[in-house]
């Protein structure tokens, strides 16, 4: 996916944020028709050993089992079934052992036929996930009682995804 990004931020100690991305996930979608409004499903998942910040010591706590657990839980996981309501798309999310249903905004960001002649599709995903509905409760608070880091991260993928059509006879 050497089009495609998926990213998320965190507040750290209330004040700025730390930025994290995956570098290894899939996406997959199935569509009815050409309009990719109109989808089945989507199915997307991540490899946790792939999550980097830029701050190795911090790469390896947030995939150790204080937070993500990467050696028994290796991928995070979603997997939702269409439409894009007004809302956004519901879906289930796996983080760790535990499923949720969230819900996600959707922006449509074309359909385009490339050099090549293959029909492309961008995407915009993105919304936020409380930590502690996932079990990551990990957490510290300095002497005047902030938290290190929020409660909640906020994430988005931009997603470039290209058109495969299949037949069923």
């Amino acid at each position: 996916m050497q089009h495609s990004e998926v990213y998320f931020k965190v507040k750290y100690l209330s004040i700025s944020s730390i930025t994290g991305y995956f570098s290894q996930f899939d996406v997959e979608m199935i569509t009815i028709g050409d309009d990719f409004h109109n989808f089945c499903y989507v199915k997307f998942s991540a490899v946790v050993n792939s999550l980097q910040t830029n701050n190795k010591e911090r790469d390896l706590h947030l995939k150790s089992p204080d937070f993500l657990n990467e050696r028994k839980y290796p991928k995070i996981c979603f997997f939702a079934k269409g439409p894009v309501e007004a809302d956004g798309v519901k879906g289930l999310l796996r983080i760790k052992h535990i499923s949720k249903y969230i819900v996600l905004w959707v922006k449509f960001g074309g359909l385009v036929i490339d050099p090549n002649g293959q029909a492309r599709v961008g995407i915009s995903i993105g919304g936020s996930i409380k930590l502690k509905d996932f079990d990551v409760r990990w957490n510290k608070s300095t002497d005047a009682g902030v938290a290190l880091i929020d409660g909640e991260i906020s994430v988005q993928c931009e997603i470039q995804l290209v058109k495969y059509q299949h037949s069923f006879q």
